[in-house]
């Protein structure tokens, strides 16, 4: 079971009821550094004004999460803090001692009996009575944990409103409103689909999640939050949020209302001060439309401006009229797009004849030709290839992997040894890897020979992403002799790892960082290609790169912005 209890200290905490009564939020909330001495004024401010509680303002305002108040009234109650609640582990027995009205409206959920004693999850631990009615109706003391209000809330929407045969318990009383209960206090039912999107936008960036998923369930929308590659329960929402949402979507991105099939867009919308860029889908379900956001941050310039620096070094090298195969390598698609439009902009110009060709759209281009080959249905991919290059194009960009391998035919190579810049791209993690990887395919499937595809290859770009260290919860180590050797640091090197704090969420990641190659083709280059086996390829090319994403991802490593775990698995 999630909430199983360690010691009998931890399965009995005693909260006097004179501590639950002098218990601050705002006090605890000061000890633990969640907000400043300003920040709690502006909110006491407004619950005087709105009658709101202050935690409930707190949360409202931006100022801390619910997970970081929950944390420090764990700590400071001196009590468990549940953070998933397992449905199946649940004793429904047990909750049908208690009326369903009581839980809903107190958002408490009963966990198990331990001899006289009950023990519950509660939203409010502090409420003493509460807590004295619950040992009035159970004729048990209560032992409280502290869990989310919206994973309580989920608990028992998911008990009540389960289909026969499920966790459905008997209905005690149908005068409770039980949506209200899923609501978060700061958007309302009634509101516009504005609203609640620019809600979970501006919580999901104080979390710093990166994307929002939001499911369709039978009574409720399921919303999470992605933080550092977790996904994270955030909330359950009234349907009613449903249809306002969906249209607000579908007119920002331009989309079909009555398409039944997946549909995507990418906007920029404007949060507060904050300009976001958003990449969403709408996939159809067996109940409605599921949702996922993407947040692209645009606090992250500095690697765009380091991505722009890398592109403009490699347009620098490039003589007036380009020819030959650039290959531009990530193991992470959405970073393929990113390096492949950063190109597009930089070699964008009057005197440059462009063409894009992808499969699906993806990639932007201001003028030039671009054609999405999904949308030619009664055209083969290969003649469409034939007849833009017969136009003689400056540039060709391949987009997506997958189109660049389909296209790997003789009249590509011809183009691109003769007068065109061919730009295609591979999944994979560097440099060398891509150009293993392309080897191995085209040399056994396409009859091209070591030879010749070194004599057109001219340049590889390869980027990748990091999950960053946090930095406010660091600590030194020394680390396994295994991975001081793997690593060739030197013996007794101290390494640093994050435990996980408030700031990062408990998880010891806060944001992330993007690092780039530039390999060019040269004569000694193609001289490793054509003497060396492909599996050996990678292991050359690294030996002669000075400022490789490995070498790179090694001196983040020694300085504490990069893990361990990070690094090994990525670039080793």
């Amino acid at each position: 079971m999630e909430w199983e209890f360690v010691n009998k200290e931890q399965k009995n905490p005693e909260v006097p009821s004179d501590q639950r009564k002098k218990t601050r939020i705002g006090e605890i909330a000061l000890q633990y550094e969640l907000v400043t001495q300003e920040q709690l004024d502006e909110a006491l401010a407004e619950c005087k004004e709105t009658g709101k509680r202050l935690g409930e303002m707190l949360i409202n305002l931006g100022f801390v999460t619910e997970g970081q108040i929950n944390w420090a009234l764990s700590h400071h109650l001196n009590i468990p803090l549940i953070e998933n609640l397992d449905i199946n582990a649940l004793d429904l027995d047990l909750i049908r001692t208690v009326p369903q009205e009581f839980l809903l409206a107190n958002t408490i959920l009963p966990l198990a009996v331990l001899e006289d004693e009950i023990a519950v999850a509660m939203a409010d631990p502090t409420d003493a009575k509460v807590i004295k009615d619950l040992e009035s109706i159970t004729g048990r003391k209560v032992c409280p944990s502290i869990a989310s209000a919206s994973y309580i809330a989920w608990a028992l929407s998911e008990i009540f409103t389960a289909p026969e045969g499920g966790h459905a318990l008997e209905m005690v009383s149908e005068s409770v409103d039980i949506p209200s209960v899923h609501l978060d206090t700061s958007i309302q039912e009634g509101s516009s689909g504005s609203s609640f999107l620019n809600f979970h936008l501006t919580q999901a960036t104080l979390q710093n999640a990166d994307e929002i998923h939001i499911d369709p369930l039978e009574a409720a929308l399921w919303v999470r939050y992605k933080v550092n590659g977790t996904l994270k329960h955030k909330s359950m929402e009234s349907m009613a949020f449903y249809e306002p949402m969906i249209q607000q979507l579908r007119a920002m991105g331009k989309l079909h209302v009555f398409k039944l099939a997946p549909q995507k867009a990418e906007v920029k919308v404007r949060l507060k001060d904050k300009e976001l860029h958003l990449r969403f889908s709408i996939v159809p379900t067996q109940r409605r439309d599921a949702i996922w956001i993407k947040i692209l941050k645009a606090t992250q310039k500095s690697e765009g401006d380091f991505l722009s620096q890398v592109v403009a070094s490699l347009l620098e090298k490039f003589p007036s009229r380009p020819k030959g195969l650039c290959l531009v390598a990530s193991p992470f698609l959405s970073e393929i797009s990113v390096i492949l439009s950063e190109l597009i902009k930089q070699l964008d110009s009057p005197e440059r004849k462009i063409v894009v060709l992808e499969k699906k759209p993806a990639l932007p281009l201001s003028r030039g030709i671009h054609l999405v080959l999904d949308a030619l249905s009664e055209s083969s991919d290969q003649g469409v290839l034939e007849e833009l290059l017969s136009q003689n194009p400056e540039v060709l960009v391949l987009g997506q992997p997958e189109t660049f391998m389909n296209f790997l035919t003789p009249v590509l190579w011809e183009a691109a040894s003769s007068s065109t810049l061919v730009i295609g791209s591979l999944m994979n993690r560097d440099s060398g890897e891509a150009l293993e990887d392309l080897l191995q395919k085209v040399t056994g499937a396409k009859g091209r020979s070591t030879l010749f595809l070194s004599s057109v290859l001219r340049y590889v770009l390869a980027g990748t992403r990091f999950k960053s260290l946090c930095t406010a919860c660091q600590e030194l180590y020394i680390p396994s002799a295994e991975t001081q050797a793997l690593l060739n640091l030197p013996e007794g090197a101290s390494l640093y790892r994050s435990r996980g704090c408030l700031k990062c969420g408990l998880t010891g990641f806060n944001g992330e960082l993007k690092l780039y190659e530039l390999l060019e083709v040269d004569r000694e280059t193609r001289a490793v290609l054509q003497g060396t086996s492909p599996p050996r390829i990678r292991e050359a090319v690294l030996k002669r790169m000075a400022n490789s994403i490995q070498k790179q991802a090694s001196q983040k490593l020694m300085e504490g912005t990069l893990s361990e775990e990070e690094v090994i698995a990525k670039v080793f």
